[in-house]
């Protein structure tokens, strides 16, 4: 008589269990969702300040190669000069470009990342549900058929 109800007992603890998982997968599987986000905004951070660097070192060339012609007797004017000083500042606009690209790559793939953990929190606990009715489902076949058997 009280086997169907300790039973359906278990079944409801081990749907609860289930549940329960789930849960705490998708809480990790957030976790994560966050970190990504955090990590994809200190790239872009990163490649922020690499290019701000490359700015940086390309006028110091710039300046340098103005002193330099300026002491030997040329001027900034001077059509090599020019040429040299033009060159610098195209090679360190490609350099500072590709930081930034790379930055946002980097950042791209954390968002990725990110919305990847985002399903699998949502499927964790799809799962935790799906497996808790089955849980349940089964104890209910169960209680039936001790009481059938029992009672029938």
């Amino acid at each position: 008589m009280f086997a169907p109800l300790i039973g359906l007992l278990g079944s409801a603890v081990s749907a609860v269990g289930t549940i329960a998982a789930g849960n705490a997968q998708a809480a990790a599987a957030k976790y994560e969702q966050k970190q990504d986000i955090i990590n994809a905004s200190q790239e872009q951070a990163v490649a922020q300040r690499k290019a701000e660097g490359e700015r940086i070192r390309t006028a110091r060339f710039v300046s340098s190669q103005q002193a330099a012609a300026g002491l030997s007797g040329g001027t900034s004017a001077d059509p090599s000069t020019l040429n040299l000083m033009g060159a610098a500042q195209q090679e360190g606009k490609i350099r500072e470009m590709s930081t930034l690209y790379e930055g946002a790559e980097k950042s791209r793939q954390w968002l990725t990342q990110a919305q990847a953990d985002e399903l699998k929190a949502q499927n964790a606990r799809q799962a935790g549900m799906l497996g808790a009715a089955g849980t349940i489902v089964g104890g209910l076949g169960g209680a039936a058929k001790s009481w059938s058997t029992a009672y029938g």
